[in-house]
């Protein structure tokens, strides 16, 4: 489970036990979003970096 943390900042920083909650946690996100902003505008895109978080979502 996440830990969510507020800084003083806007916004919310969650902090992952592992990898995989951290890669599954955004999977679900970036597909809730897909499928709201898709309904809203017709279409979505997104662009993720490079790393070993690409590799995480595979």
């Amino acid at each position: 489970m996440a830990e969510i943390v507020t800084p003083k900042s806007k916004g919310k920083v969650k902090v992952f036990d592992t990898e995989e909650d951290l890669a599954v946690s955004l999977a679900e996100y970036a597909a809730d979003l897909a499928n709201k902003i898709s309904k809203e505008r017709g279409s979505f895109t997104v662009v993720i970096s490079g790393g070993s978080l690409v590799k995480s979502l595979r």
